[in-house]
This record gives C-alpha cells, structure tokens and sequence, in this order.
C-alpha cells in the first residue's frame, strides 16, 4: 500500500510540473539596442558635467524595458526617469543604497524616455542604463 501511494505522489507531482510548464507560456525577449555608462570619480568633478542627461526615443509598436544600475562608493547621485504617462521616477544612490531596477514600457505608451543623472563633487561611482526591445 505504501508503494501505491509513492508511486501516486511521484506522479501526481511530475503532472503538476507538466501542468505549470505547459501554462507558462513564452517569455518574451528583450535585445539591448541602445544604452550609456558613466564612471565618475572626485579628481575628474567639474561642475559643467556635475549632471548628465541621457534621451532614448522609442519606435511605435515595440515593448521596451529600461535597465538602471548605479552604485556609489562615495558621495551621492540622483537619478530622474521620466517619460509621459508615467510619474518621474528618483533615486537617491550613496554607498548604502544601490540601484538595480528594470522600468518595463509597453508599445505606444510614450515617444522617448529621458534620463538625468546628477552627483555630487567628490562622488566616486558608476551608472549603466541600457533599453532593451522586445523581440516578439
């Protein structure tokens, strides 16, 4: 009896893997097509490049994905997404608080995203942004 039922779970679970497989469905895929990275370290601050500004424009019918990654060894960044439809995004970056975060932007919902990045003098740090297209 013990058999039959090892055997019944064993099975019971191999079909519930199958069911949740099978009604995942396709994930989409992105394609990174454009993008920007900025090191910024104390002995190179002038304040005529203390802010940076970064405008992605978006074709008509394609899902696009924004992927941010900032981290500060010292000093501090803010970083400002905005792109219509949608609130200003902010990010305060120092050397506790990081940023890795994706902004998914459906197909028609905006024309460009722009992106602002501002430090501080003597900050050290890094910033990559990167938009992605959807593939489907």
């Amino acid at each position: 009896m013990r058999k039959c039922k090892t055997v019944a779970v064993i099975l019971a679970a191999f079909f519930l893997m199958f069911l949740l497989s099978a009604c995942s469905g396709k994930n989409a895929e992105y394609e990174v097509v454009e993008g920007f990275e900025r090191h910024f370290i104390p002995e190179e601050y002038d304040s005529e490049y203390s802010r940076i500004s970064e405008v992605f424009t978006l074709n008509e019918g394609t899902d696009y994905q924004f992927q941010l990654d900032a981290k500060c060894e010292i000093g501090t960044m803010k970083i400002s997404i905005l792109y219509e439809g949608a609130d200003e995004k902010i990010y305060s970056i120092d050397p506790e608080t990081s940023c890795n975060e994706i902004l998914t932007i459906p197909a028609d919902s905006v024309n460009e995203v722009t992106i602002d990045v501002s430090i501080e003098p003597d900050t050290k740090g890094d910033v990559i942004g990167s938009l992605s297209a959807c593939n489907d």
